[in-house]
């Protein structure tokens, strides 16, 4: 139930194509539409055809030249409620305007890319009317992060959101090229240094100019945090007439006036367990609720629960399917974390509704979680939150448990970003999390330390039939008793920019086994000090490609570095490999290393301890090849430009492993 219908183009074309003056009453309603390409990567609009486009998401689309997403020229179609993801395109990442003057509405744009414009272009007279909209981390290589202007082109954008946009030359939010256009801002957030161009042709009334504070903006997540400086900060008549409701269907104008972006906080409930009562309102920290259950059943869709450093000893705390964003704060102590010690009674919370990424929860620790399924978590029945800045310590899926901090199953498909999870165990596999097949969670900038699976496979992660994306996560010292150090997988997971040293496993594969059937794609990764019999690093009957990836000082009786089995393939591109660390077993398998690889010392800072950044003089340096990096990835685990001219010989070339060397 609640599930979109997915159109996958896959890179075979776009989804719609408008041309013969369609009005508002053709309308696209609640899709998600992915990989399109060609102009207009996912919708192309022209001659004068203006259909409805509603409640959908774009993500990945991208267009050879204009509009990743959509393409209008001389239409003017009505975008309303839809969010715009990881779209490319030379000109409008995300939206391309030609003579056109769309309506775009409670939208959100993030990590779109392009030329020029990251999000939106305008272009030869449009003049495009955009309100209660969010732009954050979208980038043009150019000129306007979010929004590029030429040609006599006018933009309005009216209670609007534009932070953490960036330009290569100019412009971080908006650029205007030329004294005939123009931009005006109506009550918006926006940063205020984000201009160039024609900055004397943007015109502010009464907006803002400090930070909007998202829940998430590295993944999208634009959702406001109780104490974001647009809440209530718009202007009603601004809003549309007959629009009554933000991206997430809650009501639009709540409070004494409508909030700057795409969201609406409807209300906020707070819980202090020091000094709270739940027989209170809950309207202010003077009358706080004192358990987080009692404010998860006060609050509804879009409201916020703000939760104040204490220890709550709380169990199966349920959102019931709502929209809550649940929202940790050092309110006694700044920088404390709210801690739920389930003090192993139970887990801490269950998904069963059907939950998205608009249930939040953020910046609490949960420890001493115990359940069968999911220590800490248990996420089903297509439920798939948003978990953002948590620590899980010291959960537990005892006896023949799975998952000792979080169990996905039935389609659930979580987003993970920013957390950590430290000594969780599982009496069976998956010692921080278990994915049953079928469910495809996202792990970003996450750490896995000291985790364990006490029977089998996977000391941190255990994951099924299903494809998985981790990116920039560091797995360390994490244990399976029988295969998987840090990941055991049977699909097609993909991992990028981690860093997997001292894992281990009592037979097969110290940081990584991918069994047979299994594809995961490695790239930009570095393995050191993981030790196994079989594989030290990685363990394959399956098929496993690696990528601009560090092997070295991994050990194994058999396969220091690499152990493959009949019928297994490792393919290693522009890898740092130790060549004596191949091994084989069960009639031996094929290892090709034949593209690019290097077998030199990678020079690691000081892996003794635990730096393993490249030493300036490390032949990994430049060494990688940049068409491996996947799309959308332009920073290395630290956070850093992903690809620079290292050895400064003017030519920016990716680096072999984890880390990009900055001279």
């Amino acid at each position: 139930a609640g599930q979109q219908p997915v159109i996958d183009c896959q890179q075979a074309g776009r989804a719609f194509y408008f041309g013969s003056g369609e009005t508002k009453d053709s309308a696209v309603d609640n899709f998600k539409i992915k990989n399109g390409s060609d102009d207009g990567g996912a919708i192309y609009c022209e001659n004068s055809s203006s259909p409805s486009i509603r409640n959908c998401i774009f993500s990945g689309n991208s267009a050879g030249r204009w509009g990743g997403a959509v393409y209008c020229s001389s239409s003017s179609p009505s975008i309303l409620n839809c969010v715009f993801s990881g779209n490319r395109a030379d000109l409008g990442g995300a939206v391309f305007c030609r003579s056109s003057s769309p309506s775009i509405l409670n939208c959100a744009f993030s990590g779109n890319r392009a030329d020029l414009g990251g999000a939106i272009e305008c272009w030869d007279s449009s003049s495009p009317t955009i309100t209660n909209c969010a732009f954050s981390r979208n980038s043009a290589n150019t000129n306007g992060g979010a929004i590029y202007c030429q040609s006599n082109s006018s933009p309005t954008l009216n209670n609007c959101i534009l932070w953490g946009d960036s330009a290569g030359s100019g412009g971080n939010e908006i650029y205007i090229y030329d004294s005939g256009s123009s931009c005006t801002l109506n009550y918006c957030c926006v940063d205020n240094t984000g201009y160039g161009g024609q900055t004397g042709s943007i015109t502010e009334n009464n907006c803002i100019h400090s930070d909007p504070k998202f829940a998430c903006v590295e993944v999208g997540v634009l959702r406001l945090k109780h104490d974001s400086p647009c809440i209530d900060a718009g202007d009603n008549s601004l809003v549309p007439a007959g629009v009554a409701t933000d991206i997430m269907g809650c009501s639009r104008i709540v409070g004494s006036s409508v909030d700057i972006g795409a969201y609406e906080v409807q209300g906020i409930i707070y819980v202090d367990g020091v000094s709270g009562d739940d027989a209170n309102s809950g309207a202010d920290w003077s009358s706080a609720l004192k358990t987080i259950g009692a404010g998860l059943s006060a609050a509804d869709d879009g409201w916020i629960v703000v939760v104040a450093d204490a220890t709550y000893n709380e169990t199966d705390l349920n959102f019931n399917g709502k929209k809550i964003y649940l929202e940790g704060v050092g309110y006694h102590t700044a920088g404390a974390q709210p801690v739920i010690d389930c003090q192993q009674a139970g887990r801490a919370f269950y998904f069963g509704s059907g939950e998205t990424k608009d249930s939040i929860v953020d910046n609490i620790q949960v420890s001493n979680g115990s359940a069968s399924l999911g220590g800490a978590i248990l996420c089903e029945g297509n439920s798939s939150p948003a978990l953002i800045n948590c620590e899980f310590v010291n959960n537990q899926a005892g006896g023949g448990g799975l998952g000792g901090a979080i169990c996905l199953r039935d389609g659930s498909s979580p987003l993970t970003v920013n957390c950590v999870f430290d000594g969780n165990t599982a009496g069976d596999a998956g010692g921080a999390v278990y994915c049953y097949d079928g469910t495809n969670p996202t792990f970003i900038n996450c750490v896995f330390k000291t985790n364990s699976a006490y029977a089998d496979e996977g000391g941190a992660i255990r994951c099924g039939n299903n494809n998985l994306v981790i990116t920039g996560c560091v797995f360390q010292g994490n244990y399976a008793d029988f295969s998987g150090g840090a990941l055991a997988c049977d699909a097609a997971p993909t991992i990028t920019n981690c860093l997997f040293v001292d894992n281990s496993s009592g037979f097969t594969g110290g940081a990584l086994s991918c069994y047979a059937g299994s594809s995961p794609t490695v790239t930009n990764c570095t393995f050191s000090g993981n030790l196994s019999d079989y594989g030290g690093a990685v363990f394959c009957p399956g098929s496993v490609t690696i990528n601009n990836s560090i092997l070295w000082g991994d050990a194994a009786s058999t396969g220091g570095e690499i152990c493959v089995m009949a019928g297994g393939l490792c393919v290693l591109n522009y890898c740092c490999v130790d060549g004596s660390g191949y091994g084989y077993a069960s009639g031996g398998g094929t290892i090709d290393d034949t593209n690019h690889c290097i077998y030199q010392d990678p020079q690691f800072v000081d892996a003794a301890n635990g730096d393993y950044r490249l030493k300036d003089t490390s032949p990994c340096i430049d060494a990688g090849d940049d068409t491996l990096v996947p799309s959308g990835v332009t920073t290395d685990l630290d956070g850093n430009q992903r690809v620079v001219d290292g050895n400064n010989d003017g030519t920016a070339i990716v680096d072999i492993g984890a880390y990009e060397y900055h001279p």
